[in-house]
C-alpha cells in the first residue's frame, strides 16, 4: 500500500485499506491520519470512514478520545446528524466520563425521534453511571411510561419486552 500510495497519494479506496490494516495492528495515529486523509480528498460523503477514524482515535484514549468527538461533529456539519455517528461520539463521551455532554448530545437525539422509550432508558443507564441515582429513576420510570403508550402490536415485540425487563431491573437495582 505504502508504494502504491507513493504514486497514488488522493487514492481513497488504498488510503482505506492501509487506515484499516494500520488499525488492526495497533497503529491508531497513523490510521487515522489516512483516514483523515481520506475524508478531506474523498469526493463523496462516507459516514463509515468519521465512525472508523473515531473507533481508532478513542481507541488511542487520552486527548484523542476529544479528537474523535471533534470528528464526528465535523462530519454531522458536512452530512447532518447521522444517528450512527451521534451514537458513536455519545459512547466516547461517557467512556471519558463526561456525562453531561453526553447527556446533552441524548437529548437532542430524542428530541429528533417519534419514539422515545429506546433513549429514556439509555439516558437512565448514563444518569446510573454517572451515580445521579434519582435522575436515572426517573428516566427509566418515564421510558416504562413511553412503552406504555405504544400500541399492544409495538409493544409486545420481543425486542420491546426485552427492553421493559432491563428497565423493571434497573429499577429494581436503584430502590
Amino acid at each position: 500500500m505504502d508504494r502504491f500510495l507513493s504514486k497514488h497519494t488522493n487514492h481513497v479506496e488504498a488510503l482505506v485499506v492501509r487506515a484499516r490494516t494500520l488499525a488492526k495492528l495497533e497503529r491508531r495515529v497513523e490510521a487515522a491520519a489516512d483516514y483523515t486523509h481520506a475524508i478531506n480528498v474523498s469526493t463523496e460523503s462516507r459516514p463509515e470512514l468519521y465512525f472508523e477514524r473515531a473507533q481508532v482515535l478513542a481507541a488511542e484514549g487520552g486527548k484523542h478520545s476529544k479528537e474523535a468527538v471533534r470528528g464526528l461533529e465535523d462530519g454531522m456539519k458536512k452530512m447532518g446528524p447521522l444517528v450512527t455517528l451521534q451514537l458513536c461520539a455519545l459512547d466516547i463521551e461517557v467512556k471519558q466520563k463526561q456525562y453531561d455532554d453526553a447527556l446533552k448530545r441524548l437529548e437532542s437525539i430524542t428530541a429528533k425521534s417519534p419514539r422515545k422509550e429506546t433513549w429514556l432508558a439509555r439516558r437512565g443507564e448514563i444518569l446510573q453511571e454517572a451515580g445521579r441515582k434519582s435522575e436515572a429513576r426517573q428516566a427509566f420510570t418515564a421510558a416504562l411510561e413511553a412503552m406504555e403508550t405504544l400500541p399492544p402490536a409495538r409493544k409486545n415485540v420481543p425486542a420491546m419486552m426485552d427492553l421493559q425487563k432491563h428497565l423493571r431491573e434497573e429499577l429494581d437495582k436503584l430502590k
